[in-house]
């Protein structure tokens, strides 16, 4: 397994980049579209404020809140703004989505998929889109643990563009937590042969190698991908993860410690926190976040996890 993960590494480092001349259109961007494809949460919160300055019940603001919290790491907040917002023009072209991501976040993958499944309804000239839709259907089902389901919502994906990196790449990770881990290769093999080195490829073959416990490569692919996705929660809980168990514990922890990296109440970024602090020695700070862990989000994967690697510590085990 370990020779296979290198030799797919190997052969995306050496697939070398090709180069092409295209046109470029200039199309007329509003503020807040321009916002959210730069994921600049400030400019979001801008937007919203003044609509709410003008109408204190307006669902656009509302949902434009839920979008920035959701991409800040604040999911439990998104989904009470989401909740507050009660549909509205930009809550159905692109509050759903994130509205969605949130719930997941918070261990709530059936209601997320479920949730996508509703805009395949919204009609979109973007075929990105549509991938979109149906790779993070898959990986909803997948960290639900609804196997059967996420195995049909990839016959779907792989229908929908069998020649996309992203479609290969989800499918690489579901197979591989199925313990397939022969198919789970030859996807990442598609994956690195389109020439598309999207932050979603690399994530996912940082969370491969952290999970064979190739902690080295590991790093390396994370730091990769967190260059296109730098406030991404699960990205930086990854590489918080890698660096931690490949021997960087203080020196992640002390970045980690750094003012602009402390706000979020993500859980998958706070579970690894807390898995750092188990191996820093750090017993009573882990036992702090998996409390703020139960109350945020119960129900999420993250916290039994968190909660389980804190008992075992305890226990000397």
């Amino acid at each position: 397994m370990r020779l296979l993960f290198r030799t797919v590494v190997l052969a995306s480092a050496l697939c070398a980049t090709s180069l092409a001349y295209g046109q470029f259109f200039r199309t007329d961007v509003s503020s807040l579209e321009r916002a959210l494809r730069r994921r600049n949460t400030q400019q979001i919160m801008k937007i919203a404020d003044e609509k709410l300055a003008v109408d204190p019940d307006d669902p656009e603001a509302q949902a434009l809140r839920g979008a920035a919290f959701s991409i800040l790491g604040w999911p439990t907040e998104a989904v009470l703004s989401f909740e507050l917002a009660c549909g509205g023009a930009f809550y159905e072209q692109e509050g759903q989505r994130y509205h969605a991501e949130s719930l997941r976040d918070l261990g709530y993958g059936i209601e997320a998929a479920e949730m996508r499944r509703e805009r395949r309804l919204v009609d979109s000239l973007n075929h990105h889109a549509s991938v979109g839709i149906e790779a993070n259907i898959v990986d909803d089902l997948r960290t639900a643990g609804a196997w059967e389901a996420a195995l049909d919502a990839a016959d779907d994906l792989l229908a929908t563009a069998p020649q996309h990196v992203i479609v290969h790449a989800t499918v690489a990770e579901l197979m591989y937590d199925l313990g397939e881990h022969d198919e789970a290769m030859f996807q990442l093999f598609l994956a690195q042969r389109t020439r598309d080195r999207s932050f979603r490829y690399r994530e996912v073959l940082a969370q491969i190698a952290y999970d064979e416990r190739l902690y080295d490569e590991a790093i390396v692919e994370i730091a990769k991908a967190r260059k296109q996705r730098s406030r991404l929660p699960r990205v930086r809980a990854l590489q918080l993860l890698a660096r931690c168990d490949g021997g960087e514990v203080e020196q992640a922890l002390t970045e980690l410690d750094y003012p602009r990296f402390r706000d979020h109440g993500s859980p998958e970024l706070l579970a690894a926190e807390a898995h750092c602090r188990v191996l820093n020695g750090e017993l009573g700070r882990a036992r702090l976040l998996v409390a703020d862990l139960q109350s945020l989000a119960p129900d999420s994967p993250h916290t039994e996890n968190a909660a389980a690697v804190l008992a075992a510590a305890a226990s000397g085990r």
